[in-house]
């Protein structure tokens, strides 16, 4: 019984084989009718190799049930064979098990429950939310902090709190809280030796200036930084398990997640601090071209840049020297628009939306460097100077800054834009309070107003604004690329660029255009369902990229500029410019389950399937492309590299990998999955390997 449900639990979990071993030989004894203690040593064996191999993707605790289900017969039988003296023994053993795990309870439910203000305390004092302490130090602040952690992880390690780690389930949350007092007590500390060394905290931009003498001293505190944070996130990692409760276990991704932009940013400030300087005017003045976004009108960099300004750093001095409308642009544009040099790649795919003569078709490439590079050739024959980088940002992206500098007052609007309401005015309500003309200034008066204050007013030290921009930046809501090969590549390494990833193994990048000219795709929302088959053995891989694109849009009750369109279609219909790229080879796809031949072309590396499609309001739009390809190099492994895209909101990405019969994923199965809110450039990294018998 035991090796037959063993059979049933193992189909697609990698250890069928091993399963329909012991069912033969547990088989192999019916014809003669003895039985032999020898054979069902072996069987039982085998099945509780099995058990420990069994892995489903779907819900948590689904394999540890099936588990207990295959070992239950073997259970049993064992029970029901032993002398009375052993099964004295066993239920010895059991009241001590179930004493242990009751005492681990409730020592655990004590120690959380004990940890758990000191934890708030410290998470709170961190973010300045203690009304005590709103006005102290920085070094003060984060003392308090590592006293408030350091209670908390008291606590949990206690003697009697230590039986908690030796019960299931409960274990697994004792482990996160401890992992997250650890965690918040040291990155405490380490704030405290920076704030107490002077470098880091006295590196404030005050009136505009970055004191570029005190740059160099940064960067000791920065590799403090970097290596506690890198600590923080493995220590949390590890106490990953899919036996935490959903809150706890989003919580905790979302807190990684934070980690990990906090760590990118510092490390790459790190990288480039030797380079800063230069970048800041230290050896003479530079001059960033900012671009203003909105992806209520999707361009693959993020939306339509209705605004621009003009930055200036002369030996730390940061300046914002102009600011207009995307209109003067075209309007000092050559007639025959500008001249686009080397770049002959862009131009056959993007050349039929007229990059040259107009600015709003610039950003219509995914790869942001690309597209700072064609700011740098056409701003200067659209009447501006010579520009040594871009910065772009959108809504999101202001509110970090405002998170930064403050609330902000613009002349018509009824409220202080802050950072709690930044995002929701310039996506939505200001297109049902202003007519057409106040609204295509509106977005600019506040971006130029967010950059004033940050180029005259003073911020906090790097340790309080890194983690405030990290999400935006990691996001991709404010972007920083530069002219110079050099600076740019820094860029890069910090993860500030925008930069569209190099193929490596697979990837998939869904981009979503504007083509209707209208502010519709702030109701835009995006499914993304990954499915990929690759056999680990040959390179061959068959993949299936199902995008379901909602319309949330009404038909009617908003203005015409946001539900209409110029291209005669009714109101509340989405016109959109879909592309999916991926390194493989396009064998079929289709809209609404009608076949499309979609247009098939190359950039930056991978080839990239393109087509046009309408959505109607209120409705939804599911588009299928089937991929088929050979994955080169490593073959002990699959990786894949998901884009994201900057829009209003983050995709639904559902990705599921499977691998033939002989093979499996980690350390078990042959199917792996997982869902997720894209809201960041995502790698997933699978191990690969041939099916284990015997643990071998």
């Amino acid at each position: 019984a035991a090796a037959g449900l063993a059979v049933a639990a193992s189909l697609g979990a990698g250890a069928q084989y091993l399963a329909l071993l012991g069912t033969g030989l547990a088989l192999s004894s019916f014809p003669s009718g003895a039985t032999s203690p020898g054979l069902d040593a072996v069987v039982s064996a085998v099945v509780v190799q099995v058990a420990l191999r069994l892995g489903h993707a779907g819900t948590p605790g689904f394999s540890s049930l099936l588990a207990v289900l295959v070992l239950a017969p073997v259970v049993v039988a064992g029970a029901r064979g032993l002398a009375p003296a052993a099964r004295r023994l066993v239920r010895r053993a059991e009241v001590v098990a179930d004493a242990v795990a009751i005492v681990g309870a409730l020592g655990g439910g004590a120690s959380a429950l004990l940890a758990r203000s000191s934890l708030q305390s410290g998470v709170d004092v961190v973010g300045g939310g203690r009304a005590g302490l709103e006005g102290a130090s920085s070094a003060v602040r984060f003392d308090a902090a590592a006293r408030s952690f350091g209670d908390a992880r008291s606590t949990l390690e206690s003697w009697w709190a230590q039986p908690a780690a030796m019960v299931p389930v409960v274990a697994q949350h004792w482990r996160l809280l401890h992992a997250v007092a650890v965690s918040g007590q040291e990155l405490s500390v380490a704030a405290v030796r920076a704030t107490a060394d002077g470098a880091a905290s006295d590196l404030k931009i005050t009136g505009g200036r970055v004191p570029l003498e005190r740059l160099v001293t940064l960067g000791p505190v920065l590799d403090d930084t970097v290596a506690q944070l890198a600590a923080a996130n493995r220590r949390l990692g590890q106490a990953s398990s899919p036996w935490l409760l959903p809150p706890l276990r989003h919580r905790l991704d979302a807190e990684r997640d934070d980690i990990e932009a906090a760590t990118s940013a510092a490390h790459g400030l790190s990288e480039a601090l030797p380079d800063l300087p230069a970048m800041l005017g230290a050896d003479g003045p530079r001059r960033y071209f900012l671009a203003v976004q909105t992806p209520a009108e999707a361009r693959a960099t993020g939306g339509f840049m209705g605004s621009f300004g003009e930055i200036t750093a002369d030996k730390g001095q940061l300046k914002l020297e102009k600011f207009g409308r995307k209109g003067d642009l075209n309007f000092n544009l050559p007639p025959d628009g500008a001249v686009l040099r080397d770049v002959p790649e862009f131009l056959t795919r993007y050349g039929r939306f007229n990059p040259q003569g107009e600015w709003a078709s610039i950003n219509v490439s995914p790869d942001f460097p690309t597209v700072a590079g064609l700011i740098a050739q056409m701003y200067p024959q659209s009447g501006g100077k010579p520009i040594d980088g871009v910065i772009a940002v959108d809504p999101a992206g202001l509110a970090a800054l405002l998170k930064l500098v403050g609330g902000i007052t613009v002349t018509g609007w009824p409220e202080p834009i802050t950072a709690d309401n930044a995002t929701k005015v310039l996506l939505y309500d200001q297109y049902t309070r202003f007519d057409y003309f106040e609204r295509v200034d509106f977005l600019g008066e506040v971006a130029q107003e967010a950059w004033k204050r940050l180029t005259t007013g003073s911020l906090p030290s790097p340790q309080e604004f890194l983690p405030s921009l990290g999400p935006a930046v990691r996001n991709k809501h404010l972007m920083v690329a530069a002219t110079r090969p050099a600076e740019a590549a820094l860029l890069d390494e910090a993860g500030v660029s925008g930069r569209m990833a190099p193929v490596d193994g697979d990837f998939l990048g869904l981009i979503t255009q504007n083509a209707g000219g209208s502010k519709i795709d702030a109701f835009l929302r995006r499914e993304i369902d990954y499915d990929v088959t690759v056999d680990p053995g040959t390179g061959r891989l068959s993949a299936v990229a199902k995008v379901v694109l909602h319309n949330d849009a009404p038909a009617s009750g908003l203005p015409d500029p946001v539900i209409g369109n110029l291209v005669g279609l009714p109101t509340g219909t989405n016109r959109l410019y879909l592309s999916l790229y991926s390194p493989w080879q396009l064998a079929r796809a289709t809209v609404a389950g009608r076949l499309v031949d979609f247009d098939r072309g190359t950039e930056l590396g991978r080839n990239v399937y393109s087509t046009t499609v309408d959505i109607a309001p209120g409705t939804a739009a599911t588009v299928e492309v089937r991929l088929t390809g050979t994955v080169t190099g490593d073959r002990g492994g699959y990786r894949l590299a998901i884009h994201r895209q900057p829009t209003v909101g983050p995709d639904d990405v559902h990705v599921t990998v499977g691998v033939p019969s002989g093979w499996q994923i980690g350390d078990g199965g042959r199917h792996w999955s997982e869902r997720d809110a894209l809201e960041s450039d995502r790698v997933v990294h699978l191990d690969l390997s041939r099916a284990r018998l015997f643990g071998l």
